[in-house]
């Protein structure tokens, strides 16, 4: 017999509601462009009740109201998130990175349907909970890196700004203000920069001329001398995929998108040979989704889509052991998601934060390997909003665009 809780679960995934929308463009520029056009469809939509799916093979399906999807019958609450302010503009795409003195710089990022990508940067505190504007970048960016260095600067690289960039920038927090530093050897947008143990920054993958064409290549920053130099190449050209660091300093680089679909395959870069090797499979291909390392050294990966994007989003997650190079199914999510930030690992809780790409967060608890939904919303931050992990143990969700492509100046906190 089946328990309640695996009945809620499948009640849950029998309500899903799927966005409609066209096939989905690969990023988010196509989604900016075709913004607009999706806007009067989507009304179109809700107005007729039905959802006419694009892909092919796929029938119609009827639009469920958001007040009929029925919640499973037990549901357990795990702390709160709530509104706190608003950023100066509206962003989603941008980056956020913790500072040294607990404040958070939000830099670039897209306005939505207008084709605008920002230069411009704010900082937020957590003391007063105000956003205050800094110097602007050097380049309008979005989809970009952000990776706090040593010496407390903060590494600005890539993206997209009207083209593939591979310009860098180091932001400075004593003067807020953006310097140029040296640039990466290849264009790239959907990459991963990770920084390593000894302080060097390892940038991976992404698109380079197109959504169609991949990178391969990888590539290191080295602060001391402020320039990028060739490292090991991946075995598969990919984007949209996640890079944690390990315990032991290695990286594992997961799933993605590439020439030949969505990827299920894992690899591994050691540092001290500048090589990539085989790390092992996913149980299911995933692209746009989320990974962060857990108490016990294992890699927790939540959400993502298939080859089919919005239309394939994943509520599944699972836990990859870089010991043994398995990776096994953890319980699903109460919600699909892509396109989400990092989950934020909660230490002194046992728990992880998985924050965007819904309306709803939920926490996973490691211990019973299942997720529980967060008491509160974040509405209109579904799609490339930045989850931060604050020094008191809160969470800032800022940013984010919703299912008609407008971006959201709203800021949440997430307070365990």
């Amino acid at each position: 017999m089946p328990t309640i809780d695996r009945l809620a679960d499948e009640l849950q995934a029998a309500a899903d509601v799927r966005v409609a929308e066209s096939p989905p463009a690969p990023n988010v520029v196509d989604a900016v462009r075709r913004g607009t056009r999706r806007r009067l469809r989507n009304r179109v939509a809700v107005a007729t009740g039905v959802v006419a799916f694009a892909a092919a093979g796929l029938a119609a399906a009827r639009v469920v109201a958001p007040s009929t999807v029925r919640e499973p019958r037990r549901v357990e609450v795990a702390s709160g998130v709530r509104q706190i302010g608003r950023m100066t503009v509206p962003r989603a795409a941008h980056a956020a990175t913790l500072l040294d003195d607990g404040t958070v710089l939000l830099s670039g990022g897209f306005s939505g349907d207008t084709e605008i990508y920002y230069d411009s940067a704010e900082v937020f505190d957590p003391a007063t909970r105000t956003f205050l504007p800094a110097a602007p970048m050097a380049t309008a960016r979005t989809g970009h890196a952000g990776v706090l260095l040593d010496d407390g600067t903060v590494l600005v690289a890539g993206g997209w700004g009207g083209d593939f960039l591979s310009s860098a920038e180091l932001y400075d927090p004593a003067t807020r203000t953006f310097a140029a530093t040296g640039s990466m050897a290849v264009a790239r947008d959907g990459f991963t920069a990770t920084k390593l143990r000894d302080g060097r920054v390892l940038v991976v993958g992404g698109f380079r001329e197109s959504y169609e064409t991949f990178n391969r290549s990888a590539e290191i920053y080295d602060p001391e001398t402020g320039e990028f130099t060739s490292t090991g190449s991946l075995a598969r050209a990919r984007a949209s995929h996640t890079a944690t660091l390990l315990r032991d300093g290695r990286v594992a680089v997961a799933g993605g998108l590439g020439p030949g679909g969505v990827l299920r395959s894992i690899e591994v870069y050691d540092p001290a040979t500048g090589t990539f090797t085989a790390g092992g499979r996913l149980t299911v291909a995933r692209q746009k989704h989320g990974a962060v390392l857990l108490d016990r050294g294992r890699v927790l990966i939540v959400g993502g889509a298939d080859i089919d994007d919005a239309f394939g989003r994943r509520r599944s997650a699972e836990v990859y052991d870089q010991a043994t190079g398995v990776a096994r199914k953890a319980g699903g999510m109460r919600f699909a998601r892509f396109k989400l930030p990092a989950p934020v690992n909660l230490p002194a809780r046992g728990e992880v934060l998985v924050a965007g790409g819904a309306d709803v967060p939920e926490v996973y608890e490691e211990r019973s390997r299942s997720f529980v939904r967060v008491e509160g919303e974040h509405p209109g931050a579904h799609s490339f909003a930045t989850a931060t992990l604050l020094d008191d143990g809160s969470v800032l969700i800022a940013g984010g665009y919703d299912d008609e492509v407008t971006a959201t100046d709203g800021a949440w906190l997430f307070t365990p």
